[in-house]
């Protein structure tokens, strides 16, 4: 069995990068995980009304995939990149770049390492009503979820998370649990790494 690092890449705004990266395993080859894993997020981004180009604005773009192969340590030592040219098709504006709406990948342990979590990019300001995401938007992207999380077992992959650290309960490093299930919180959250680096335009006044 081989481990894999699978990540989506894609800009915000035409050159502010955003990713999301998900671990998988198993009895397959890199170049072949990665159109298999392109196919995927191809499929969860543009399927017709559930996709999630449905959700973004057209300055939200997914640029492609890359697969790598991962050492002992998690380390990758190969990579294959596959070019996507995906965008958002909600007309309406975008909400604040920080802005993002969160996938929650879950293990069968019900602790703090016992999951990960995706910080998708901005949905448009139309998918939002009552200060939370649409009860209609989230349950289009269950589907489409799904059927990613699906793919993965097509592939002859499964995913999971892992420690690089010791466990409080004295697991070792790089010791792999299983995702099991997911869910897809409908309150936004602030991911703020995504701005940190932005330079903020500032008007000066005085007292």
């Amino acid at each position: 069995m081989t481990n894999f690092r699978c990540t989506i890449q894609g800009l915000i705004g035409g050159d502010f990068e955003w990713t999301n990266r998900i671990h998988v395993s198993g009895a397959t080859a890199e170049s072949t995980l990665a159109t298999d894993f392109a196919d995927a997020v191809t499929a969860l981004y543009t399927t017709a009304t559930n996709g999630l180009q449905n959700f973004m604005s057209s300055d939200v773009t997914v640029t492609g995939v890359l697969v790598c192969t991962l050492n002992s340590t998690m380390h990758q030592t190969t990579g294959t990149p596959v070019s996507l040219d995906i965008a958002g098709t909600d007309e309406n504006a975008s909400l604040p770049w920080d802005t993002a709406e969160i996938i929650t990948w879950r293990t069968a342990q019900r602790t703090k390492w016992g999951h990960g979590r995706w910080f998708l990019p901005p949905f448009a300001e139309d998918q939002i009503a009552s200060h939370v995401i649409k009860s209609a938007t989230t349950a289009k992207m269950k589907d489409v979820f799904d059927t990613f999380f699906e793919s993965f077992g097509s592939a002859g992959v499964s995913a999971f998370l892992y420690n690089d650290k010791t466990r409080k309960d004295g697991t070792p490093p790089y010791t792999m649990t299983d995702i099991i299930n997911y869910d897809i919180s409908d309150k936004p959250a602030r991911q703020r790494r995504r701005v940190s680096k932005i330079i903020p335009t500032r008007v000066v006044g005085s007292p």
